[in-house]
């Protein structure tokens, strides 16, 4: 059914506002008045303005949006509620306007004789991508498979807590830091734009020519002052130009994915990040029963890095002509020896799944210090910088008035 915007009085003459699917305006308004409201004007809803609002990104809802679309299911479905009326109250509930497009088709998948593995897993989001990514249809697939559809939806949601969760502690190590940078970059161009040529004539009028540091302040401050303009065009066009040409030339994707591996400090990160996710998502699927080769094929789509996924598309090909993962990991180059050694043991033990669990566990609690250890390194750095460049500047100024004070008093 569509769904409305409207604006309608209750019984104390109070304005409201708000939104209900209903198959027409008629609908609506026998809706409204069962509610005890009088519909005064109702058009349809704008589903690209509500999604902005709602904070999805290209289509994909927020993480939280999905744990409680699978935390909902799990607990209906673990109480014996039939799968298509907890899709109907799911698609009454759901305030994200994806997953309500989403639960309404699946609904009529499922209706149709579809499995929910199919219904939610080929969701299509941003780009020709699962609106819900790659993990939910092999996960529900086991699920369906082994007859827990229930648990299947709990580990999902599970996982979703701990991606949610890493996501806000690297957010909250690099808020600050971003901040600092954002305030000095501004409070640079402030200074060299404003104060810095206002000082310039007066500089100029002492008479003795300036010294090299002024010379070149003054010089740093009228190419600000006449191209600083270009500066944020070019800045804007880098963020857009990137992202566009990493996703149309795989070449630049990979060369670009390679170089942040080889950056000093953001490529043990990004290598940290990329196996924490790996091995998570691989302890989740093979836990719930999921094949190990889909396993490595469906981690080449998580770990978010060209280099790393070509590796691991190695190790898959490995794993398919027989040899053990822990051998075919260590044939990629590109995992470490901690995790090749627990795939090991993991395979020796009978538990594959709980010794990448507890590499990933490791790798997630050395991503939080490393962010940690990040962000206490820029803060002083950052300080450092803004100290340098009033250091500069007020070196640059008073050296020559101090010259021509001395000048004056000779």
């Amino acid at each position: 059914m569509p769904l409305f915007a409207y604006r309608a009085a209750n019984n104390q003459g109070r304005i409201i506002r708000g939104q209900a699917e209903a198959s027409g305006e008629r609908d609506l308004h026998r809706r409204l008045k069962a509610a005890g409201l009088h519909l005064l004007r109702a058009s349809p809803a704008r589903v690209g303005a509500r999604r902005l609002l709602s904070g999805s990104v290209a289509g994909r809802p927020k993480l939280r949006e999905q744990r409680h679309l699978f935390l909902h299911l799990e607990r209906a479905l673990g109480a014996g509620v039939p799968l298509l009326a907890v899709l109907e109250d799911l698609r009454a509930v759901t305030q994200d306007p994806a997953l309500r497009d989403l639960t309404r088709t699946a609904h009529g998948a499922v209706a149709g004789g579809r499995p929910l593995s199919e219904a939610l897993g080929e969701g299509t989001g941003g780009r020709g991508r699962p609106l819900l990514g790659p993990l939910v249809g092999p996960v529900l697939r086991a699920g369906e498979t082994g007859g827990d559809l229930a648990g299947a939806c709990g580990h999902l949601s599970r996982h979703l807590a701990w991606r949610e969760d890493l996501s806000l502690r690297l957010r909250k190590a690099t808020r600050y830091p971003v901040l600092v940078l954002v305030v000095i970059v501004g409070l640079f161009f402030f200074l060299m734009g404003v104060v810095v040529p206002e000082l310039t004539t007066f500089l100029t009028s002492l008479g003795e020519r300036p010294p090299l540091q002024t010379r070149a302040l003054i010089a740093l401050s009228e190419g600000i002052s006449a191209f600083g303009w270009t500066i944020p065009l070019v800045l804007a066009a880098g963020a857009g130009l990137l992202p566009l040409a990493r996703r149309v030339s795989p070449p630049i994707a990979r060369s670009l994915d390679a170089l942040l591996l080889a950056l000093p400090i953001l490529g043990p990160i990004q290598r940290r990040l990329a196996l924490t996710r790996f091995t998570h998502f691989f302890a989740l699927l093979f836990r719930a029963g999921v094949p190990l080769t889909q396993c490595l094929e469906v981690g080449r789509d998580v770990l978010g890095n060209r280099v790393l996924a070509e590796a691991l598309g190695i190790s898959a090909r490995a794993v398919a002509a027989g040899h053990p993962l822990s051998e075919a990991l260590a044939m990629s180059g590109q995992f470490p020896p901690l995790v090749t050694r627990m795939a090991r043991v993991g395979e020796d033990g009978g538990d594959l799944a709980g010794a990448l669990e507890q590499v990933g566990a490791f790798h997630d609690q050395d991503l939080t210090e490393a962010a940690d250890r990040l962000s206490t390194l820029l803060e002083p750095a950052l300080l450092m910088v803004a100290g340098g460049l009033m250091g500069w500047i007020v070196w640059a100024v008073l050296v020559p008035v101090y010259d021509g004070v001395v000048l004056l008093a000779e």
